[in-house]
């Protein structure tokens, strides 16, 4: 698997593209302002889109696009990391995130 780096590409894309989970629920610890006229208040739940936030940033995010994860001069995952939000981040980073796309991984090379 180490050697398929454009199947892992294609994974993480797709993952990009359609995440699996399109909204994580969070409690906000203090009050943040969301817009110039709305403050979320202190302990209000707050409903992220995932989907959303997986097409900002990114070129032309759009378009299927595998190529966006390497080579070294674009990793666009790494440039927008805090969009690339399909299985978390900081400490609520999915612990499965390695055995999903090694499964995905997987199941697109054996598929024909």
């Amino acid at each position: 698997m180490a050697e398929m780096r454009y199947t892992q590409a294609a994974a993480r894309e797709v993952i990009r593209h359609r995440p699996p989970a399109t909204t994580v629920p969070h409690i906000a610890r203090g009050a943040f302002r969301l817009t110039g006229r709305y403050t979320v208040p202190r302990g209000a739940t707050v409903f992220p889109s995932l989907y959303e936030s997986s097409f900002q940033g990114f070129r032309d995010p759009a378009a299927f696009d595998p190529d966006r994860f390497f080579p070294e001069e674009r990793r666009e995952d790494v440039a927008f990391r805090c969009n690339f939000l399909a299985f978390g981040a900081g400490a609520q980073q999915c612990v499965g995130q390695r055995y999903a796309l090694n499964h995905l991984v997987l199941l697109m090379a054996t598929a024909r």
